[in-house]
């Protein structure tokens, strides 16, 4: 059985307004639909590079 998020939110003693809530739940519906998508992706289209730059830990 699944929780609803404001059980879920309730569980850790957070009681979010009912505006609050109404925003919690479609952030969460919409990653829930993203991650539905990831069984579709094809594992060799989710190549990342990554490049080292010496001594580059600032953004400029």
């Amino acid at each position: 059985m699944a929780m609803s998020v404001a059980d879920t939110l309730a569980a850790r003693g957070l009681v979010p307004t009912a505006a609050e809530l109404e925003k919690i739940e479609a952030k969460w519906a919409e990653i829930s639909a993203l991650k539905k998508d990831l069984a579709t992706v094809d594992i060799d289209d989710a190549d990342i590079a990554l490049r080292n730059l010496p001594g580059g830990d600032h953004v400029e």
